[in-house]
């Protein structure tokens, strides 16, 4: 009896490395339409690749494809807690989620930290830039800590914006915040109450 030949494009490996489950389907299939004589097994409907990853070949896997070791991911599901045991310490950012309000407090608590020491420009980023925690964040900052290091504070401060944060968090937070309400009252007119 003759085996089917799958063609397993790069949209199929990259399903199954989003669907941990589509990879036992396949064999599951395979393996039952080799002992019956059932239809062949059909493939996955290949999902849309990022715009990154279209190609008219496999040559997808190559250097430029892959996350630059510049771009963390530490996307987890939970968010990450920055965490200060004493003023004279300086804080921690555990793995996890980083979102605007995590990334801000990060800021605070380092620059506090520094101000306290009273830290030299030029070494305020090599201060704190090791106290990221986490599997995710060792293995990145071992591939970027010393270019992270050579940072200025707003350098690095930038640096990180854009990495963690959408391009247009401001104005998200902006909305966020308009969308409140202060009593029953929106708090846009709130403001504009303020502010006028």
């Amino acid at each position: 009896m003759a085996y089917p030949v799958f063609q397993i494009t790069p949209q199929h490996l990259y399903l199954s490395h989003y669907s941990q489950s589509a990879p036992i389907d396949l064999a599951f299939k395979v393996l039952v339409h080799a002992r019956t004589s059932s239809p062949a097994p059909v493939l996955p409907t290949p999902m849309e690749l990022p715009k990154h990853m279209h190609t008219t070949d496999s040559s997808f896997i190559s250097s430029t494809t892959l996350p630059s070791p510049f771009q963390p991911t530490f996307v987890m599901g939970v968010k990450a807690k920055i965490e200060q045991s004493v003023p004279n310490c300086p804080p921690t950012m555990d793995e996890g989620d980083i979102n605007t309000t995590i990334l801000w407090d990060w800021f605070v608590k380092c620059e506090n930290f520094l101000r306290h020491k009273n830290t030299m420009p030029a070494d305020m980023v090599k201060t704190v830039v090791y106290r990221m925690t986490g599997v995710h964040a060792i293995h990145w900052l071992a591939a970027n800590g010393p270019l992270l290091s050579e940072m200025d504070w707003d350098s690095y401060k930038n640096h990180l914006h854009a990495l963690f944060l959408p391009s247009d968090w401001e104005y998200i937070t902006r909305m966020a915040i308009l969308h409140m309400k202060q009593d029953s009252k929106p708090f846009s007119d709130f403001a504009l109450d303020i502010m006028g």
